[in-house]
């Protein structure tokens, strides 16, 4: 009697765990449409648990209840189908995770949570930053015509709004949230490309002062960089060393117009962008003289080819018809820039160490390969990562690894990249467990090999096919200091 009331204690303990895990979820009307073989066994799970609990309440007894012939086959039979309904919830799952990328930064619960409310678009809003690093909203509209709510515009933590180029309709992709999530990261790319187009042709029309004031911050400094790479080259080109020293002395009055600027009445939007224009600007400045310095006579020069440079045109191969566009070049690596939105956010001070660390990420990722900063804690590794991200404009996941982590978490995550072509950044590497590493490293060499090939589009990563979007990378941040196991 006593090791059948202990089995059946261990099937009814096993059933409570995983229904009370399951019945928010089977709780909501859309995960029942999606899912409705599934739900249909839930219900009669929840049926025989709910029953067993009344019959329990009214006979509190333990022996006389455990001495029923039909309980623990129940119990057995009620396990038996929570664990087939939760392998075809995490197949479900992974559906959706492959339509949108991005779902593979978010935990489990979150996406069940977008996933259990479709039919309202405005509940996937506190999870926006998660796929997206910028968006903090999205503002939606009411359409007179479908009388439907329609995406116009995207939001960023600091209030900053940037319009879309065309409107994002979820009803007219049926409410699924994969595939009207996928339009805002198109439409999101479409309207930063055509805002650095068009301020770049307003930038020589109006005073350079109100053209910051009037344009996104990303965008503002991007197009800086472009501006400031053509007037170097123009200067070289032109007139040599002496060139550099006229364009040297353009660039201070327009530095002390930006102090003035800075120090009269802003919006706290307009102030965070001039902030992060003064940091770049000031490093081109001395980059300027630096150049003068070192007798910097032409374009080939190494001193000028090591700068993170600024082009909009349509490539090195110069394609007829070929599409302008805005590429970042360094020594002799060139990145597409990549259009994420990533808000209106401060940028890092640029010392002659970061310069040197952009040469060596920039040339690993030239190769397809990742860059691995090492150093003691607080010296800026993740966040020199990070910055380079920005400059480039891609979406950087920063992961804080440790000794919990497993194959199957690392797994997900590097989907997540591959399919989406973001970079993610590992920080404290080498805090996971020796057994594990082995494993991530396969992974990422899997990846790496993929990203290798210019012709492959699809290929296998755990035991499955994956979409494989170009651009997306690994670095790892180290601190050989740390107590767990050096470097």
């Amino acid at each position: 009697k006593i090791l059948r009331m202990q089995a059946i204690l261990d099937e009814m303990l096993k059933c409570q765990g995983v229904w009370q895990y399951l019945e928010p979820i089977f709780s909501s009307s859309d995960i029942q449409q999606s899912m409705p073989a599934e739900a249909q066994k839930f219900v009669m799970v929840n049926n025989m648990w709910r029953v067993c609990m009344e019959a329990c309440i009214k006979n509190p007894l333990v022996l006389q209840r455990t001495a029923e012939e039909r309980i623990l086959p129940n119990f057995i039979e009620a396990n038996r189908l929570l664990e087939a309904i939760l392998k075809q919830l995490h197949q479900f799952l992974e559906t959706k995770r492959t339509a949108f990328p991005r779902f593979y930064f978010l935990s489990n619960e979150e996406l069940l949570e977008i996933l259990s409310e479709t039919k309202d678009p405005l509940l996937v809003q506190p999870h926006l930053s998660k796929c997206f690093e910028g968006i903090h909203t999205l503002r939606f509209e009411n359409e007179s015509t479908a009388g439907s709510l329609a995406i116009s515009a995207m939001l960023s933590r600091e209030g900053e709004m940037v319009p879309f180029l065309t409107n994002v309709c979820p009803a007219e992709r049926d409410y699924q949230v994969e595939l009207w999530l996928q339009d805002v990261e198109s439409v999101m790319t479409t309207a930063i490309r055509g805002q650095v187009a068009d301020s770049l042709k307003a930038y020589s029309d109006v005073n350079r002062d109100s053209w910051m004031l009037n344009w996104p911050g990303q965008v503002v400094l991007c197009v800086c960089q472009i501006m400031w790479t053509r007037g170097v080259e123009r200067a070289l080109a032109e007139e040599g060393m002496q060139g550099l020293q006229n364009f040297e002395d353009t660039l201070e009055p327009q530095m002390k117009a930006m102090i003035k600027l800075i120090r009269g009445d802003l919006s706290r939007v307009q102030r965070c962008t001039l902030e992060a224009v003064v940091v770049i600007e000031v490093h081109n400045r001395d980059t300027v003289s630096q150049l003068y310095q070192e007798e910097c006579r032409d374009i080939n020069s190494f001193a000028w080819l090591s700068q993170l440079r600024y082009y909009w045109d349509a490539g090195r191969e110069r394609r007829r018809g070929a599409q302008m566009d805005c590429r970042v070049q360094q020594v002799n690596a060139e990145m597409k820039y990549g259009y994420e939105y990533l808000g209106n956010t401060p940028r890092l001070v640029i010392t002659p160490l970061t310069d040197r660390c952009y040469r060596t990420l920039m040339g690993a990722l030239h190769l397809f390969l990742g860059g691995a900063p090492e150093g003691p804690a607080g010296t800026g590794k993740t966040e020199t990562t990070k910055d380079l991200a920005k400059a480039l404009a891609k979406q950087c996941v920063v992961y804080n690894c440790s000794d919990q982590v497993g194959p199957r978490e690392m797994a997900k995550l590097f989907k997540g990249l591959a399919s989406s072509g973001a970079w993610a950044c590992l920080d404290e590497f080498n805090r996971i467990e020796i057994q594990v590493l082995s494993v991530v490293a396969q992974q990422v060499a899997t990846i790496q090999q993929a990203v290798s090939e210019p012709t492959i589009t699809e290929f296998w990563f755990e035991g499955g096919p994956i979409k494989l979007k170009r651009g997306c990378s690994v670095f790892i941040t180290m601190n050989p200091g740390y107590a767990g196991r050096s470097a």
